[in-house]
């Protein structure tokens, strides 16, 4: 097998390894599959797609990720909110 083949193969199962990885991360599938963005709180939903946006640039992917969390803690962001300040006044 010539060295572009070889390649090119390599290429192929690179990117169906990284397509099977991806499907598997989509926030469409996450836990909050199903659920409409009004059966949360507008100011938790508001707060944790603002802090998911420190990760992704994609609104639409923030919003996903935080309605996850808030299915699971409908107040995680207050919680983490609090947990970040006792850390920064710990750390001085």
């Amino acid at each position: 097998m010539e060295n572009g083949s070889a390649l090119a193969i390599a290429s192929v199962a690179v990117l169906a390894t990284v397509g099977v990885v991806a499907k598997q991360l989509d926030p469409l599938d996450g836990l909050a599959r199903g659920m409409d963005e009004r059966e949360f709180d507008p100011r938790a939903l508001a707060m944790g797609t603002q802090v998911q946006l420190q990760h992704t640039g994609d609104r639409t992917v923030a919003s996903r990720i935080a309605r996850d969390h808030l299915s699971q803690h409908p107040d995680y962001y207050e919680a983490l909110a609090v947990m970040q300040k006792r850390l920064e006044r710990r750390a001085g």
